[in-house]
């Protein structure tokens, strides 16, 4: 079974569709200070095939942290000053979903704010 990985880099948060999938992006970082979740709770741990540099791999740990990874999205939501609807479920892919659909509304309204100031500061300009 294929669980998808967040790769969390402080607010630097990414889901891939799993553990290979997350390795392979980040090849060549600094992956052993990253952390990764699987979507499921479980706690990966990450190995660099050379000392700097080089292919990754993830491994799962008997840990889950579930809870933890709940509240830390919700906290990233809350810290992005955007409002997930109150139905959200506490699935972490679910809450991402719902944290991207958030943010990509108010983005869509900060630009609908945006043409709508530019247009009225054109209408405002004098006519040559």
């Amino acid at each position: 079974m294929r669980v998808a990985v967040f790769v969390i880099d402080g607010h630097d948060i990414d889901l891939y569709p799993d553990a290979e999938g997350a390795a392979r992006e980040i090849e060549g970082y600094d992956a052993v200070s990253l952390d990764y979740f699987g979507a499921d709770g479980t706690v990966y741990m990450a190995t660099v095939e050379r000392p700097e540099w080089g292919p990754v791999t993830l491994h799962r740990t008997q840990d889950n942290r579930l809870d933890d990874l709940v509240q830390l999205l919700r906290a990233e939501a809350e810290d992005r000053g955007l409002s997930l609807p109150p139905e959200t479920p506490d699935d972490p892919e679910t809450i991402w979903g719902a944290l991207l659909a958030a943010q990509q509304e108010k983005q869509g309204r900060r630009r609908s704010r945006r043409r709508w100031w530019k247009r009225r500061a054109a209408e405002a300009l004098p006519k040559e």
